[in-house]
């Protein structure tokens, strides 16, 4: 062999001996990337598992089952509130009865009110106050005023 090709060898081989380090860090590598693998065929087996499919089923229905609850009371709590609002407007309606003296002055609302004095306007509405005996209980006004029906359903609390 000649000078030439015994240095043409010697490269070589010093080349792939470099090349094989990185070779074998590669093996390395590989092996780590296997291992993930086996864990996320892992993992996918038990997604896949009856049990847990069932139960993710169920789930699901019990989420849509209380998302259908929650829009239903929704809608009550818009209607109470439309009986709130409802109420309000009567007793606005009714105390300013009281402090006019008269149904004329409800119904005429182009006339502007008169200013009267404190001590006029509480002594008048003392006086068109109904007596106690025909007032209705506080126990009545509540059944009145929160009687409101409950969505049909399963109770939970």
């Amino acid at each position: 062999m000649k000078l030439v090709d015994e240095k043409k060898a010697l490269n070589e081989i010093s080349a792939l001996r470099k090349s094989r380090k990185l070779v074998e860090s590669f093996a390395t590598q590989q092996d780590a990337i296997d291992a993930d693998k086996a864990k996320v065929d892992k993992v996918r087996k038990e997604l896949d598992d009856p049990e847990q499919k069932a139960a993710s089923k169920k789930f699901d229905e019990l989420r849509k089952e209380l998302d259908e609850i929650n829009r239903r009371m929704d809608e009550v709590s818009k209607g109470r509130d439309g009986l709130f609002e409802e109420r309000n407007a009567g007793e606005a309606h009714l105390s300013l009865a009281s402090f006019a003296g008269s149904t004329e002055l409800l119904t005429s609302s182009t006339r502007p009110l008169q200013s009267r004095s404190s001590s006029t306007t509480s002594s008048r509405a003392r006086r068109l106050r109904p007596p106690p005996s025909a007032r209705p209980t506080t126990s009545t006004v509540r059944r009145a005023l929160f009687s409101v029906p409950r969505p049909p359903g399963p109770r939970s609390r």
